[in-house]
């Protein structure tokens, strides 16, 4: 089993890529040898929810929406799983 904060078996370890075994195994590490979480490839579902509502608000206002309307399709992207 890989370490925190992955936390992945044998089995979904062998269901990775060799470019995804490298940064999850040869990563940095800190001083006592244990290794630092990746900043980027591995982003919280809410951080990428987060991320996704600002892109939507962004081209909401790109083409004329007002934030009414921007928060109504935000709300829809929500109830039908999009975000």
């Amino acid at each position: 089993m890989i370490e925190e904060p992955y936390f992945l078996s044998i089995k979904q370890i062998s269901k990775l890529t060799i470019r995804q075994v490298y940064f999850l195994y040869y990563r940095e590490r800190d001083k006592n040898g244990k290794s630092k979480v990746l900043p980027y490839y591995f982003k919280s579902k809410e951080s990428s929810k987060m991320e996704k509502i600002e892109q939507f608000k962004m081209f909401g206002k790109s083409i004329g929406k007002t934030e009414d309307e921007i928060a109504a399709i935000i709300a829809e992207a929500e109830k039908n799983g999009v975000l």
